[in-house]
């Protein structure tokens, strides 16, 4: 599990060295990370749907398909799964982004709660805090975003060595 936590480390900072704007680009961080993972010969795939988070007052923040009682700020997320030694973990290197794109972008009004961190490698694909839900009617949303993305940089960043 830290082998996962530190390859996604080496995402973010490759990431951060590029000019884009790192706020919104879960479409890249799912494909490139299960890109390398396989080349290092970890199973691996990119997953798009839907993820629930909580804020700080434990209000549901939705990026993808929302109940009528959450507020919806996105439109699908996409993040990696991969199988290391017999267990399925849920990676997700980009919810660093979503936060600071939440507090940026949208003030005071969502501050998402601290218990959800920066790097996610973990089982569960639901707590009180997160709930990730595949939903494969969203990967062409995801795919259309990522076309629009240089073959160099989706390059670069799926070398993580």
């Amino acid at each position: 599990m830290e082998e996962l936590f530190l390859i996604l480390q080496k995402y973010q900072s490759k990431l951060e060295a590029t000019n884009l704007n790192p706020y919104g680009t879960c479409y890249l961080a799912g494909p490139c990370i299960a890109e390398y993972l396989r080349t290092i010969g970890i199973s691996a795939r990119d997953v798009t749907g839907s993820l629930t988070l909580r804020d700080k007052h434990g209000k549901e923040i939705i990026y993808g398909k929302s109940k009528p009682s959450s507020r919806n700020i996105g439109m699908y997320h996409t993040w990696c799964e991969a199988s290391l030694d017999g267990t399925n973990y849920l990676l997700d290197a980009s919810l660093k982004y979503n936060k600071v794109y939440l507090k940026k972008y949208l003030g005071t009004k969502i501050k998402i709660a601290n218990q959800v961190p920066d790097i996610l490698v973990t089982e569960k694909r639901k707590t009180y805090w997160w709930n990730y839900k595949e939903d494969k009617s969203l990967i062409s949303v995801s795919q259309s975003y990522l076309r629009t993305c240089s073959s160099h940089l989706v390059h670069y960043l799926s070398q993580l060595e």
